[in-house]
């Protein structure tokens, strides 16, 4: 189940993609910014593909104090 649960939501993001694509082509997206912190962002992006291919070697290298940006979390 996880492992389908995984898949549905990678096909959920890429229909969103698509989406994000026609609407910047539009001139109609709109983003959502807030404060986020950019190296977490990328430590949970390497947790799931670490899931996703357990075999695959990542290797990461983030500062400890906080990268600070202004991000839309739905599109990041």
């Amino acid at each position: 189940m996880e492992r389908t649960q995984r898949q549905v939501d990678r096909l959920d993001r890429l229909v969103n993609d698509l989406l994000d694509v026609s609407r910047i082509r539009a001139g109609k997206l709109d983003l959502r910014l807030e404060p986020a912190d950019l190296a977490e962002i990328v430590r949970e992006a390497v947790r799931e593909q670490r899931m996703a291919w357990p075999s695959r070697p990542i290797e990461l290298t983030l500062p400890e104090a906080p990268v600070r940006i202004e991000e839309d979390a739905d599109r990041i």
